[in-house]
């Protein structure tokens, strides 16, 4: 029995033994393979997942932190990254300056494509941005009118700015230059945009909203000038049927004018006689009316067409010119005057126009009512020359015609010859503008001395004589009178 038992007793503790043996190799076996498969299959392809999703994600959520990148990682639609939440440290884009400064880019991070989609896309969506866009409004001043959206410069925006072109300006014509009437001129948009022109020609015959003028290719243009009057030309700029604006131009057209070298012009000339034709006086101080009459040429029946009686006082060196305005009619008389008194330059053939200048009797900064180049207000006003009491005298001086002054402290305008002490001086005292002028010429003949109480013709005054500006109007039976005072020290 007692064998029996150590029998038993030995079997069970070998199988104890067998047991613990089993169970301990079974352990040692797991240890050694289950954590081999994720650390030698997995390290590439997690690295190369890493990157693809911050590339991907990168131009989207341009400006978010990282929280919101980590749940990018985590976007159920990408099942292939299960493992990529254990990355928390995920870098980010390296150009995208909003991102923390302690993000470690990875070095590859640049050559994605996708690292940067916004420039690009961008610049294509500035450049059809411009195409017919909000850019067309015409709001082009902050530089984003160019031609590509990316580099605004001077050269794009002005290209782009809806705008007119044309050969028009306001100018004055005479019968010799155009015989006819018949007016060519080019105009045509430019610019971006559904643009398009309307020309109108306001004058006598096509009065209200004038002529729509018409062209066979849209920029070569022919209108017929009202003779002896001002043709006001109006060109609108549209874009499709937006009004953007226009431009206008007047045009005189008007009969030859007689000057110094044709004393008379066309084919019926009037005759001009005074009081002292053919008469020759010896006067050193005396005062006398000078009657100027004007009479149609006999062919026309010799009517009078104008007569005026002038006083004239000489008073040694000083010739005094009383203008008088009488009021003889049943209506409201209005008008216009000033003088336009003329001297030859030089005084002789020793001097050359240089050797001339204007003077005021004290410093001025006249303002100058501009207008520029064919003698009509423009309505805008500017310094010429600040606190100076001379003006040269150029050939080009009034190459872009006269100077109209205003607010003139000075008594007295005068041309001076430099060095010589010769001199001719106007007072001008009481006269609300002056002006000075000569016509455009190489070398200059003369200059005019111009006391004036009223102005010139604006660009857009109207064809009616009474809506213009006035010197004075006078009653029936009213009367008005100026004098311009010259002296001659030669």
């Amino acid at each position: 029995m007692k064998k029996h038992s150590g029998l038993y007793s030995a079997v069970s503790i070998l199988l104890v033994i067998v047991l613990v043996a089993g169970i301990s190799l079974s352990l040692l076996s797991s240890g050694r393979t289950r954590p081999e498969n994720p650390i030698s299959t997995q390290p590439d392809r997690l690295q190369a997942e890493s990157l693809q999703g911050s590339g991907s994600t990168g131009g989207q959520s341009s400006g978010k932190d990282n929280t919101e990148n980590t749940d990018t990682a985590q976007d159920p639609s990408e099942p292939q990254k299960p493992d990529e939440p254990q990355k928390p440290d995920e870098p980010q884009k390296p150009d995208e300056p909003q991102k923390p400064d302690d993000t470690k880019p990875d070095p590859s991070g640049p050559t994605d494509p996708t690292d940067n989609p916004g420039k690009g896309d961008q610049g294509g969506s500035k450049s059809d941005d411009n195409k017919g866009g909000s850019e067309d409004s015409g709001d082009h001043g902050d530089g984003t009118g160019g031609d590509d959206g990316d580099h605004g410069g001077s050269g794009g925006e002005e290209d782009d700015t809806p705008r007119i072109y044309t050969t028009l300006k306001t100018q004055q014509l005479t019968k010799a230059e155009l015989p006819d009437g018949k007016l060519t001129f080019v105009a045509y948009p430019l610019g971006k945009g559904d643009l398009h022109i309307r020309v109108r020609l306001k004058n006598e015959t096509n009065s209200g909203n004038g002529l729509l003028l018409t062209s066979q290719n849209n920029q070569d243009y022919e209108a017929q000038l009202d003779f002896n009057a001002d043709n006001l030309f109006v060109l609108s700029l549209y874009d499709g049927e937006t009004f953007l604006g226009l431009v206008q131009y007047r045009i005189g057209y008007y009969a030859n004018l007689a000057d110094d070298t044709h004393p008379t012009v066309g084919d019926y000339p009037p005759s001009i006689v005074t009081n002292l034709d053919g008469v020759s006086l010896d006067m050193s101080s005396q005062t006398f009316p000078l009657t100027v009459i004007a009479r149609a040429n006999a062919e026309l029946g010799a009517g009078v067409i104008y007569s005026n009686q002038i006083r004239v006082t000489l008073d040694g060196k000083t010739v005094h010119h009383t203008l008088t305005v009488r009021n003889p009619g049943t209506e409201e008389l209005r008008f216009g005057i000033g003088y336009h008194p003329a001297f030859n330059i030089p005084f002789d053939a020793q001097h050359t126009t240089t050797d001339y200048e204007f003077r005021f009797d004290q410093p001025e900064s006249p303002v100058i009512l501009d207008a520029r180049p064919n003698g009509l207000l423009s309505g805008k006003c500017y310094y010429q020359w600040k606190n100076q009491q001379a003006i040269q005298l150029t050939d080009d001086l009034f190459a872009n015609d006269s100077f109209c002054m205003a607010g003139l402290r000075t008594k007295t305008i005068g041309i001076y010859e430099k060095g010589t002490g010769r001199k001719i001086t106007c007072n001008v005292e009481g006269y609300p503008y002056a002006l000075i002028w000569s016509a455009p010429a190489k070398p200059v003949r003369f200059v005019c001395i111009e006391p004036w109480h009223s102005l010139p013709a604006a660009e857009t005054d109207p064809q009616q004589w009474s809506q213009r500006a006035a010197a004075a109007c006078l009653a029936p039976g009213e009367s008005w009178e100026t004098t311009l005072s010259t002296t001659f020290e030669r």
